[in-house]
């Protein structure tokens, strides 16, 4: 189903909850719808109007047009001709297309590091770790979406291996959206640090069938919970549609 927001609407939803970094109009435009989407304050299948957003964030129509560009290079957006710009909606198969490629490359990745990991490369992924603790302790759902990218894009950096991590980054926006929407079903955002310090400690251990290990059981389990939810979604979405009908009848 399609929506279409109001400019007040528009307003509501591109209000910014945190700091968006942008030196132009057109990364200001992109960091905003960036963030709303992922956030999930703008919704699947919802009609992106150019003049409102860019009436709503103060930038000019051309820098909204640039943006929506990336955004659909992101994976985020589908541009129709004649009808617009869209939001994306993440089917199941969506879903475990995504999840299952990422889990090729980062296990592919992984097994890499771990028979060459530098001190320095541990220390950086590390770091993240750390941030990851101090986004545990502010329940920040986003910014712990975006610490989880950074930690697996240096893990696909230090590999070395250069045209995984090119693809790997074509598909990390849309990574980003799915974890978010993922860390709404884990117990807490606690835990987060936890999970990936396993992940280090098997670097460590050098034995690098076990890091393969890990890393696709990491990933697979936000999948699993991703998919359920997205069930449970369908659910209640059919049982509300079965109501409305019913109603209708009832009415006629």
């Amino acid at each position: 189903m399609i929506t279409r927001l109001s400019p007040p609407d528009w307003r509501a939803a591109l209000a910014v909850t945190g700091k968006v970094v942008g030196t132009s109009q057109s990364e200001h435009a992109h960091n905003t719808l960036f963030q709303a989407i992922v956030q999930g304050r703008v919704g699947p299948a919802c009609h992106l109007a150019e003049q409102p957003i860019a009436d709503t964030i103060g930038v000019s129509r051309i820098s909204v047009r640039d943006a929506i560009r990336q955004l659909e290079s992101a994976g985020l957006v589908s541009i129709y001709p004649h009808r617009g710009a869209f939001t994306v909606s993440f089917t199941p198969q969506d879903i475990e297309e995504i999840f299952s490629l990422r889990a090729a490359l980062e296990s592919l990745a992984i097994r890499l590091v771990a028979q060459a990991a530098k001190r320095t490369d541990i220390a950086r992924l590390e770091d993240v770790i750390d941030e990851m603790a101090a986004v545990e302790a502010r329940g920040d759902r986003y910014a712990g979406a975006q610490a989880d990218a950074k930690f697996h894009g240096i893990l696909m950096e230090v590999s070395g291996h250069g045209r995984a991590f090119a693809s790997w980054k074509r598909m990390s926006a849309q990574i980003t959206m799915a974890v978010y929407s993922a860390a709404s079903y884990y117990d807490a955002i606690g835990n987060l640090a936890g999970r990936h310090v396993t992940i280090i400690e098997g670097l460590k251990s050098g034995d690098a069938d076990r890091c393969e290990r890990l890393i696709v059981e990491h990933i697979i389990s936000g999948s699993h919970l991703l998919l359920e939810a997205v069930g449970r979604q369908k659910l209640l979405e059919d049982r509300t549609r079965r109501r409305e009908h019913a109603a209708s009848e009832e009415d006629a």
